[in-house]
This record gives C-alpha cells, structure tokens and sequence, in this order.
C-alpha cells in the first residue's frame, strides 16, 4: 500500500505505473478480506472492540483518505462500514481526529514515460464540436449503426434464433469492416459472494449502475444472474465496438469502471465457434 501512498503524495516521484497499480490492487484485496470475515459482525472479533479494530483501521487511513472512492466503498459495505465505526470513536477520534474519506481517487505522481520522439505531421483541420460528437472517432470505421441493431433484435419475437441468425449475415457485410466483437464478462466471486440472493443481486444492480451511459454508443449487453443459492453468478454477453489497430480491447469508459478488476472477461469467436455462438444466442 505505501508505494501507492508514496506516489499520490508525491514523496517519491520514480514509483512506475504497475509498481502503483500493484500496490493499490493489494490493498483493496486485504480490504476485500476484511469485508468477508466480518461476516454480520460489528467489528473484527465479533461485536465488541478489540485492538485489532483499532490497528487495522488506523494502518488505512490514508487509503481511505485518498484511494479507497466511494464505488470501492459500496462493493465492499461491510469493511466500509467497519472503518467508519472505529474512526468514529471518540477514543479514536481524540487521537487521530476526525478523519474525512474520499470520494474520488487521488491521482498519483508517477515516474515519466520514456516515449519514442513524435515525429511532426501536417496539422489537420480542426474538427468542429458536431463532428467530435459522432459516434465512431476513435473506433473503426462502419457503416453498421448500433441504435439501428439494437432496434432490430428488440423487435425480434425468436431474438436468439432469427435475430442472432440475421446478426452473422450483418457481420458478413462488406460494409460492417469487421467492426464489433463479443464478449463473455463473469463476475468473480469472493469469500461467502453469491450464497444469498437478495445480497448478490444487490451487488450485480451496483455494478450494472457503474457502467458509464456513455457506453451505450458503443457497446450493447446484458448481464444475467445464473445459478441458486448458495452458487450463484452473473456474467453476461456485451457486443463492443472495435477500436482502431493499437487500441485496447474495450471502450476507455469501460476500464474506468471500479470493479471491472474483479470480472473475467473473454473474447467469444462468435463467427466460427459453434459454443460461443450459442453463448450469444
């Protein structure tokens, strides 16, 4: 955690990205122990305060302070909940005072990138706000129109048959360019996650409600919770449009989302893979 700490701070300015990255992964996961061994507890050796509340809370105060966002802090409820019981105290307070978490992560001060020197293009003309706007800047290039799509297999009674059956003949097109991909999104479950129905399909809303609305003109899914208790899951199929060559698999609003890190996403080959088409379908 303190190489993080570090680098948002500004106390050590040569921290290099994944040196960043690692260390803030490894805190939320110790936070993610956290939130499972409480269980229904108050705090962490069941309802009444012990040292150990006490040593763990203050060794995350500045994580709360600076990393740990409010998206973190409503996955994780019950370590949240936990750390704004103890730093409440007024034993607690009175030595540490009142301590105030974040809302949004602090960026951190990282080590420079050594980038290749830029090589001087003609200056091209600046594109007006209306053109900016349109769908499509930043990914290939189609003539194939997402809303229109999404009206399409809507409006299809046999979505799965028919509709799915019309969608590989759109792909074929000359003009779709190869231009949009599946893929399978599951999330991963920790500790006693998906035993309880009503608790995981809260977790699944919250993480539906993180998705950028952005993402709607460029990506178009649905997310499903499958199983009983006490094995559940959701996972679900997205259609995502590609983007041009040396671009990441994903739209940028995607990987802004918190608990993306937690989902294991797979490529499907929805055009020659028999099982992955029937995952679609």
């Amino acid at each position: 955690m303190m190489p993080a700490i570090m680098a948002i701070f500004g106390f050590k300015q040569d921290t290099t990205t994944q040196v960043f990255t690692d260390a803030n992964k490894a805190c939320k996961e110790n936070l993610k122990k956290v939130n499972v061994a409480l269980g229904d507890n108050k705090f962490l050796c069941g309802n009444t305060l012990t040292l150990a509340d006490i040593v763990v809370a203050n060794g995350h105060i500045m994580a709360f302070q600076t990393m740990l966002d409010q998206g973190f802090c409503k996955a994780m409820g019950k370590a949240a909940d936990w750390f704004k019981r103890v730093i409440a105290l007024p034993s607690f307070v009175k030595v540490c005072g009142v301590i105030q978490c974040t809302a949004k992560a602090m960026k951190p001060i990282l080590k420079a990138e050594v980038k290749a020197p830029k090589v001087v293009a003609p200056v091209a003309p600046k594109k007006t706000a209306e053109e900016k706007k349109k769908e499509g800047d930043q990914f290939v290039k189609t003539d194939f129109v997402l809303y229109d799509y999404k009206t399409f297999l809507v409006n299809q009674k046999d979505m799965g048959g028919f509709g799915i059956a019309e969608t590989k003949k759109k792909f074929l097109e000359p003009g779709f360019n190869n231009a949009f991909s599946y893929y399978h999104i599951k999330y991963e479950k920790y500790g006693d996650e998906g035993q309880v129905h009503y608790k995981f399909a809260n977790l699944m809303t919250g993480w539906m409600q993180r998705c950028d609305p952005k993402l709607s003109t460029s990506c178009f899914g649905r997310m499903l919770m499958l199983g009983k208790e006490p094995d559940l899951d959701f996972e679900g199929v997205w259609m995502v449009h590609n983007q041009e060559e040396g671009g990441k698999d994903l739209p940028a609003q995607f990987y802004d989302h918190p608990q993306l890190e937690y989902c294991k996403v797979t490529k499907l080959d929805f055009m020659n893979n028999d099982k992955d088409y029937e995952m679609v379908s």
